[in-house]
């Protein structure tokens, strides 16, 4: 796929422009842009502690690279890897990289001391996922009827495993971990699962059971319209 028709790429932004939308996000919010100093290679901009970095990402005839012995055969891949792992910068900064500010909403992130409830950044968030994430082991044939509804699926890496379980292959149950940043050394802990099923209740207790679950709040009806 072409640099240009990635979501997160801003094709006529400059490099003032990137400053001005990043500095209304959070740290680790990115875009990437071409370079001006070379078209052929792209700029990522990213937010920072001390405002806004800007990488210059070299092209050649293999793929993408910051390192010469780093090559991504896409950006996309290159996005995938570095927000796994942080990336460093040539003076030895790590910077991670958060999430995308995707280019058909640049103009719907607040402004300084806004907040702003907008259709486009739900559909922000709602697209985010799809190209980074998969969510192969909520979809395969032995786990989907799991599911209580079909868009709302556990992303691979972050999907809670049931062990010992009862039945070969039923180690799979509609569940992520959730982690807080640490307060006065202590670090809250919570588990987003789906209303258990007819079929899937057993597996619900078995999760209560082994992550020692204290607490439950339902949030949903008890009857479903």
């Amino acid at each position: 796929m072409a640099a240009e028709s990635e979501p997160w790429f801003h094709p006529n932004l400059s490099g003032f422009e990137a400053e001005e939308l990043l500095k209304r996000t959070v740290n680790g919010r990115f875009l990437f842009r071409p370079s001006q100093s070379n078209p052929r290679d792209c700029t990522l901009s990213i937010k920072t502690e001390g405002g806004v970095t800007h990488v210059r990402i070299k092209k050649n005839e293999t793929g993408y690279h910051l390192f010469p012995d780093e090559v991504f055969p896409n950006l996309n891949s290159f996005v995938h890897h570095y927000m796994e792992a942080p990336l460093r910068l040539k003076d030895e900064t790590l910077v991670h990289l958060l999430s995308p500010v995707l280019h058909n909403n640049e103009g719907h992130l607040p402004r300084d001391g806004e907040v702003k409830d907008h259709l486009n950044l739900e559909q922000d968030f709602e697209e985010l996922p799809s190209y980074l994430y998969s969510q192969d082991k909520g979809n395969k044939i032995q786990n989907i009827h799991k599911n209580r509804y079909n868009a709302s699926i556990p992303f691979d890496d972050n999907v809670i495993s049931l062990k010992e379980p009862s039945v070969y292959g039923s180690t799979y149950i509609n569940a992520s971990p959730i982690k807080t940043a640490s307060t006065g050394g202590l670090q809250a802990q919570y588990i987003a699962t789906q209303g258990p099923l007819d079929t899937t209740i057993s597996d619900f207790w078995r999760l209560v059971w082994q992550e020692q679950s204290s607490i439950i709040i339902m949030l949903t009806e008890l009857v479903e319209l």
